[in-house]
């Protein structure tokens, strides 16, 4: 995420006068980021658990294991809500994201003490994970400028990472070593190269460069 931050907003800039374009490389950028962002969430909450059990000294996370998933949800929130406050700045709408800043740290400092109250160390997660669900605040400012297609871009890449999950699922349920979680994220990742390749072939063509394009399976395409 934070590499396609660096990217995205002078690219951004750039085109703020080229709406169509501008348009374009929103979508994109989304695209990109559920490709990545999707699957590496999905391999981190999947194998969290088995390998605090299976290294003897990690056993003392096992407390925090509910605060790292709900924070694993919060940053997936955030990937898509980051660039666009980045395109918001970069097409001059300084005020906007100066709001959207004043109001995250108000919610920030009025939830975590309230819930930490409640639940202790835990609340803090629980905190950030219902303060995430106005990351989709950036996201509505931004097509109320530039009209751009949010679905388009994610539901491929959740798809794909849903049906990895299920045989990852079953394969992780029942370990007893490390070899077997190496082999049940191998079997993952396998699995959604391929859903990549057989139905996002078109769309990842354009980020290889041309090449390596001769090199991988999408210069067939």
């Amino acid at each position: 995420m934070d590499s396609v931050i660096r990217v995205t907003f002078p690219a951004f800039a750039r085109l703020q006068d080229n709406k169509e374009l501008l348009k374009r490389a929103l979508e994109k950028t989304i695209f990109v980021l559920a490709l990545l962002i999707f699957p590496a969430t999905l391999f981190l909450l999947i194998s969290m658990k088995p390998l605090i059990f299976l290294i003897p000294k990690y056993t003392k996370w096992e407390p925090a294991i509910f605060s790292f998933y709900l924070f694993s949800i919060v940053s997936v929130m955030a990937a898509f809500s980051s660039p666009m406050v980045n395109a918001l700045n970069s097409l001059g709408k300084i005020k906007t994201t100066l709001t959207l800043m004043i109001m995250w740290v108000l919610l920030t400092w009025i939830f975590v003490p309230l819930w930490v109250g409640f639940f202790g160390f835990q609340g803090v997660a629980i905190s950030f994970t219902i303060i995430s669900v106005t990351s989709i605040i950036p996201i509505i400012l931004m097509r109320r400028l530039i009209f751009f297609e949010v679905a388009r871009g994610v539901i491929k890449p959740l798809i794909a990472t849903i049906i990895t999950f299920i045989p990852m699922y079953f394969l992780l349920n029942n370990i007893s070593n490390i070899l077997q979680l190496l082999i049940g994220l191998s079997v993952g990742g396998a699995i959604f190269l391929i859903l990549v390749y057989f139905f996002m072939r078109k769309e990842i063509i354009p980020f290889i460069p041309q090449k390596l394009q001769l090199l991988t399976p999408f210069h067939k395409e």
